[in-house]
């Protein structure tokens, strides 16, 4: 998180095959270059997107604002809303869709959330 009160967590898409890395700005550059230019979610996901990304991986962004979760390979970058201010996402592309291979997506979206238990 930056002084601006942008969050930045990273996950490693898995289903990549063999595909070797692409030139570009490594994942936890790209991260910390978010970090410092950016004090927004819509300014981190402009920067994300106009890099030259290595390998496929998943981000959840935040702020005071909102969130997005963020699938993203060298040439693929689909933001998706977070509905009800829940922001859950696994290391698979398109899980939201039911393309995950376990059922950890599902399970969070559909789980009772205590909110009173994540405030104390």
């Amino acid at each position: 998180m930056n002084d601006a009160g942008l969050a930045i967590a990273d996950l490693m898409a898995l289903g990549t095959g063999n595909a070797r890395p692409k030139p570009g700005i490594p994942v936890l550059f790209a991260v910390r270059s978010m970090l410092e230019m950016a004090s927004s979610v819509d300014e981190a996901l402009a920067w994300l997107k106009s890099s030259a990304r290595t390998i496929p991986q998943n981000y959840a962004l935040a702020d005071a604002r909102g969130a997005r979760a963020v699938e993203t390979g060298t040439s693929y970058f689909r933001v998706r809303e977070v509905p009800d201010g829940i922001a859950a996402i696994t290391n698979y592309w398109h899980e939201d869709k039911g393309a995950a291979k376990d059922q950890r997506y599902a399970k969070m979206v559909t789980a009772p959330l205590d909110m009173n238990a994540l405030r104390s």
